[in-house]
């Protein structure tokens, strides 16, 4: 299957003309072909290739994978699992809008999905083209210049999570169906913010006051925003000066709440 690649010209028309009920084949041969290889040179469920700076690196899927599969969803499958292969070559409103499914899934296919998200936020490759020189294949070049990064950065994955809480099950159109129930339970939200938190290398003290001012912020406060204010301040003590201020100042809101 590596031998092919994400470049090859079989694997774009087999998308394109995926058969009926072949759709988690396809899924599964995106899988090994944007999973990284270990050091070993075996494959895991999950390995992506460390870099120099002892960092992760994810493999980013050529745009034209990604605008199939994303076609793929839309007009067919329907099944978030399919978008996970390319998840970090779709934009951030796609990410979004796909994450209220994606941490409804099995623990170990959530910690690929944040992992896949956070690392690529920092670093990608380009996809191996094994095509690159091969008879037959002379239009195959490798690809140029860097890779591009994926569509959200920790901070921004880590407020997202905290915000699933409020989203929504679409409205049935049935007769007294006007109240939506959440499509999130919050146990989900916090297995995904454990995970999101477990990657402490990528969650600066930096990253996480501009995560934790976002949080602030919201019109509601989250569920589990304090639970993440108090996982900083242990992660990171310098916040201490920060966090007293953050507290100071929802202290004043409450008050402005209940006496304004």
């Amino acid at each position: 299957m590596r031998q092919i690649g994400l470049y090859s010209p079989a694997i774009h028309a087999l998308i394109d003309n995926c058969p009926i009920g072949s759709e988690t084949l396809i899924t599964r041969m995106l899988h090994l072909l944007t999973e990284s290889p270990s050091n070993s040179g075996q494959l895991t469920s999950f390995a992506p290739s460390p870099t120099p700076a002892g960092l992760l690196s994810i493999v980013m899927p050529p745009s034209s994978i990604v605008d199939r599969v994303r076609r793929l969803y839309v007009d067919r499958v329907h099944d978030v699992r399919c978008l996970i292969p390319v998840l970090v070559g779709l934009t951030k409103p796609e990410v979004v809008a796909a994450l209220p499914r994606l941490v409804l899934l099995s623990d170990k296919v959530v910690k690929e999905v944040i992992t896949r998200l956070l690392y690529a936020s920092i670093s990608t490759v380009h996809a191996p083209n094994p095509l690159v020189g091969k008879p037959g294949h002379e239009n195959q070049q490798p690809p140029v210049g860097p890779p591009l990064l994926g569509p959200m950065t920790p901070q921004e994955l880590l407020v997202a999570i905290h915000l699933l809480e409020f989203v929504r099950q679409p409205a049935s159109g049935q007769l007294g169906s006007e109240v939506q129930t959440p499509m999130v339970d919050i146990r989900s939200v916090l297995r995904a913010c454990r995970v999101c938190l477990s990657e402490r290398r990528l969650f600066t003290q930096d990253r996480l006051s501009v995560a934790i001012e976002q949080l602030v912020e919201q019109p509601v406060l989250p569920t589990l925003m304090m639970r993440t204010i108090m996982q900083a301040l242990a992660m990171h003590p310098r916040l201490t000066g920060y966090i007293i201020n953050v507290l100071s100042r929802l202290i004043r809101r409450q008050g402005a709440v209940r006496y304004g």
